[in-house]
């Protein structure tokens, strides 16, 4: 076995340790295993959990190791105490203004993990249904003194508060076929009026998505930067861990129904067989039934999750923007819609041709200066 497959295994293993407690056999690690295990485990943006869990099993280190994976998952835990400490005080703001609204992904599903502060934070998603969205931006350009319809992306204005970033949404999702849209937006809109859960962070009950509905959407976000752009292990632990705390609260007839009305039931079934045969994910917790079918995607999706890293940042060649930069950013999109058209062709190649080919900035703006893609949850 290579050393780049060895120290794949490892922290494949020590993600499971992490997330299920499934054991992992300790040992001593050198200096050079050590780096190269976290180099891959930054890459995946899941250095929290796997510095954690060499710590929980009893790995052995040099002084030097020890002292960096302290100073590691110190930073982590510093960063998740900042970011959920500007949710908790954003959330009470809401509340208090009497504006209804939900936090979506992000320190939401990082609640559930066995211990939060371990997984790396990003940054705040809410969304705010009707004219409560309107109300929430009004309320926060009035805090902050910032115009925040410059910053209007279509579907959300983003925001920094106090070191943390915000993204106030008013659609969850942008669908390529417009029947899906309208039917997906009214689908999120009945389920919060119906009913939401509670994710407590810091002490401070927020609201969120009822189990069902919370799920469908996680996956959703995560498979279209999956299928674009590509998705790191962060994403794909956040779907599990989901899963297996919530599993028992799904209604799993809706949600089938939910996917076939989408055209996701190839894609979830796929990335559901790949949690459950790299995270360790007890196939019990998975809401569909997984066949001998679903299980051959696992190898393709592992090549392509290893080699792109969180956001498909690995794949990038260039960094900086201007022509080359979207040029291999549409060789990227490409690449990656072309792994993946098969699990859901309806959506993978609409958006891939409404949003990327037809309104690229390659072709509309060939040869002006474009900011870089950014890339948070």
């Amino acid at each position: 076995m290579s050393k780049e497959k060895a120290t794949e295994k490892l922290m494949l293993a020590l993600l499971r340790h992490a997330l299920f407690g499934m054991p992992v056999e300790a040992c001593r690690l050198s200096d050079d295993e050590y780096r190269v295990l976290m180099m891959l485990a930054r890459r995946q943006t899941v250095q929290g959990l796997v510095g954690s869990a060499l710590m929980d099993a009893g790995f052995t280190l040099s002084h030097a190791s020890a002292m960096d994976l302290l100073m590691e998952t110190e930073r982590v835990k510093r960063a998740n105490g900042q970011v959920s400490g500007g949710l908790q005080k954003m959330a009470q703001l809401l509340q208090r203004s009497h504006l209804s609204f939900v936090i979506v992904k992000g320190q939401m599903v990082g609640a559930l993990y066995p211990h939060p502060e371990r997984r790396c934070p990003g940054d705040v998603d809410l969304y705010l249904p009707g004219d409560h969205y309107g109300r929430a931006k009004s309320l926060v350009e009035k805090m902050t003194g910032k115009d925040l319809d410059a910053v209007d992306e279509g579907k959300h204005v983003e925001v920094m508060i106090d070191g943390v970033d915000f993204e106030f949404h008013h659609t969850l999702a942008q669908l390529y076929r417009p029947a899906h849209q309208q039917w997906f937006n009214k689908r999120i809109d009945d389920a919060i009026a119906a009913r939401t859960d509670e994710a407590v962070i810091l002490g401070t009950a927020v609201p969120t998505l009822a189990p069902t509905e919370n799920l469908l959407f996680v996956f959703m976000h995560f498979f279209f930067h999956l299928a674009f752009t590509g998705c790191g292990l962060r994403q794909f632990c956040d779907v599990a861990v989901l899963m297996h705390r919530k599993g028992n609260e799904i209604d799993r007839k809706r949600f089938e129904e939910d996917l076939r009305r989408l055209g996701l039931q190839k894609a979830f079934r796929a990335m559901a067989a790949f949690l459950v045969t790299y995270l360790g994910l007890p196939e019990a917790d998975v809401p569909v039934t997984l066949g001998e079918a679903d299980y051959r995607w696992t190898e393709p999706i592992r090549q392509n999750v290893m080699a792109g890293g969180n956001f498909g940042r690995s794949h990038r060649h260039v960094r900086q923007s201007g022509l080359l930069h979207s040029l291999d950013s549409a060789w990227l999109d490409l690449r990656q819609t072309l792994t993946y058209a098969r699990l859901a062709p309806q959506e993978v190649l609409g958006r891939f041709w409404s949003l990327t080919v037809l309104r690229s900035n390659l072709f509309q703006n060939m040869f002006k200066k474009q900011p870089s893609k950014k890339y948070k949850e």
